[in-house]
């Protein structure tokens, strides 16, 4: 039935593809409430929406911009023809790749149950993107001392500019850039010069009841060091914000 419907939905296709209109009708949206939600932002009044939709017009990318983060989805969910023709509807009812649940455990034992808020999910998703620079580090070993997998993603807050207040007594995970000559016991294995400054990520805290200087404990090859927390400061250059762990 999958493959009866695509042959007729692939002879119908438009000169455009078809944007939105899943994930629209998924939120219980009209095109109407829609165009009021972005009411005099050029490209997206009801009637530019409805060809969008239909195909009839080229949707601009900054729309799809707008519309994906509205959503809170990926711009490839945007795209209804690639969700058709991928068999992702069921008794003509579009449907997400996957079905989102929520879990907890409670007193009477654990709980599954079917998200009904979810909007879809990208990699920016709890990032302030318009307000600072990322680096996205993804790990390429089993990480010890963080206690991530290999294929772990990192998003690294930009922090070179501000590093005001960012070591607490609360261990995080930074990305920083140091000199030899800073990590006590540095390894005779690790041949740099101590001129030059190494990048590596490690988790890091304040550590309590020591007065001035201010100690910063860190990892470096696995291995506990410290630092005065002036020295530690210098060499931030990302804090991390968001961890993404692949298993596959």
């Amino acid at each position: 039935m999958a493959q009866i419907e695509n042959e007729i939905y692939i002879e119908n296709l438009g000169k455009y593809p078809r944007i939105g209109r899943i994930m629209r009708e998924k939120l219980g949206y009209t095109i109407s409430h829609l165009a009021n939600e972005f009411f005099g932002f050029p490209g997206m009044s009801e009637k530019s929406l409805k060809r969008y939709e239909q195909g009839e017009a080229n949707c601009p990318a900054n729309v799809l911009d707008e519309l994906a983060e509205y959503y809170i989805c990926p711009i490839d969910d945007l795209f209804d023809d690639d969700l058709i023709l991928g068999t992702y509807r069921i008794n003509d009812q579009a449907n997400f790749r996957f079905t989102p649940y929520r879990y907890k455990e409670t007193n009477h034992g654990p709980d599954i149950y079917k998200d009904k808020t979810f909007r879809g999910y990208r990699l920016g998703k709890g990032l302030r993107l318009r307000e600072h620079l990322y680096d996205l580090i993804e790990l390429d070993h089993d990480h010890q001392h963080l206690q991530l997998p290999k294929g772990s993603k990192i998003f690294f807050r930009n922090a070179e500019l501000d590093t005001t207040d960012v070591i607490t007594e609360q261990e995080r995970i930074y990305l920083v850039h140091m000199f030899p000559s800073d990590i006590d016991g540095y390894p005779a294995n690790h041949k740099k010069p101590v001129h030059d400054r190494i990048s590596f990520i490690t988790k890091a805290h304040l550590m309590p009841n020591t007065y001035q200087p201010k100690l910063v404990a860190f990892y470096y090859n696995n291995e506990l060091k410290t630092l005065n927390s002036q020295a530690f400061k210098r060499g931030i250059q990302g804090i991390a914000e968001k961890i993404i762990i692949d298993l596959i």
